[in-house]
């Protein structure tokens, strides 16, 4: 169980940290084809209006208990 922490811990924690990167990069590509007069763009997903800003975080926090539950265990 303890080698699952670190392999989930070690998976999430990076993957948070693109997920923030990703959502920037889109936001600014949607802004900047907005500005070029294409109307209703969505870049991110069809089901979603924008970013989601919390994804990012969330992710990283949860890679951070995980590598805790393993060195604490």
């Amino acid at each position: 169980m303890k080698v699952l922490y670190l392999i989930i811990g070690i998976v999430l924690a990076p993957f948070g940290i693109t997920v923030i990167y990703v959502n920037e990069y889109l936001g600014r590509k949607q802004e900047d084809l907005r500005r070029r007069g294409f109307k209703d763009v969505n870049l991110f997903c069809p089901y979603l209006v924008g970013p989601r800003p919390w994804a990012g975080p969330v992710l990283i926090i949860a890679g951070l208990v995980f590598l805790i539950f393993y060195f604490l265990r």
